[in-house]
């Protein structure tokens, strides 16, 4: 076996170790994204209960969080998949629609994940 012939083997066991190390990574990336977010929801719900809040149902739970392109509106449950936004105003202006329709919280957070506000729409108000 001559040195070229070495070097296109070596090249090519990189790439499909590469290719694996990938395919390991990006669910992760994804379970990373996830837990952030059910950080900050968790967050958002210990505040709501300090301040007395009626929380209801989960999926009444509607969060405007930050994330990597501009704010994100998600409820406790995940569903549907969280809408992305790139501005905070129109992610609140979502958010509040979504909490006055299903009678439920609004929980805004801040840039660094903190909670900001809690609104609640639960009572028929606001």
């Amino acid at each position: 076996m001559n040195t070229e012939q070495n070097t296109d083997s070596t090249d090519t066991l990189a790439e499909r170790a590469l290719d694996g190390a990938r395919r390991l990574i990006e669910p992760l990336a994804a379970v990373g994204e996830r837990a952030r977010r059910i950080e900050l929801m968790a967050r958002g719900l210990a505040f709501a209960q300090q301040a007395g809040v009626e929380l209801g149902d989960p999926v009444a739970r509607f969060h405007v969080t930050p994330c990597a392109e501009g704010w994100e509106v998600d409820n406790e449950v995940g569903a549907p998949a969280p809408q992305h936004f790139t501005s905070k105003r129109k992610a609140v202006d979502e958010a509040r629609r979504l909490a006055h329709r299903a009678r439920g919280v609004l929980i805004t957070h801040r840039e660094d994940g903190a909670v900001q506000a809690v609104y609640a729409y639960n009572d028929g108000s606001h």
